[in-house]
């Protein structure tokens, strides 16, 4: 069988298989969560990397680097408000919490202040 008939095979029968699928999954829910469990506990190490990748491009994350960038811009054009630096200050301390700056990349900034 080549390629091309599988992809048909699977194309023509596409609901019949997802709803077989279905019907198994809810017979064997134990069998399930137990594969499941195994293939979490033998893939830790990658889902750790997934997941902290994700936390650094998740929204909050972009959010911060966005707010980050802007306040750079008016700090750079001349902006030296106290209100501005402390909250750049706090901004940078809490991208730094989330691995969102190296260590000398804080140490850098927190110096100017």
């Amino acid at each position: 069988m080549s390629d091309s008939d599988e992809t048909t095979y699977y194309a023509l029968n596409k609901e019949r298989i997802r709803e077989y699928k279905k019907k198994w999954r809810d017979a064997n829910k134990e069998k399930c969560k137990e594969s499941h469990k195994k293939w979490r506990e033998a893939n830790a190490e990658a889902l750790k990397k997934k997941k902290a990748e994700y936390y650094k491009t998740g929204y909050y994350n972009n959010k911060l680097i966005q707010k980050f960038n802007i306040m750079r811009g008016e700090i750079l054009i001349g902006n030296d408000s106290e209100e501005l630096l402390r909250e750049f200050e706090d901004l940078v301390e809490e991208m730094f919490k989330r691995n969102l700056l190296d260590e000398d990349e804080y140490d850098g900034l927190i110096s100017l202040f």
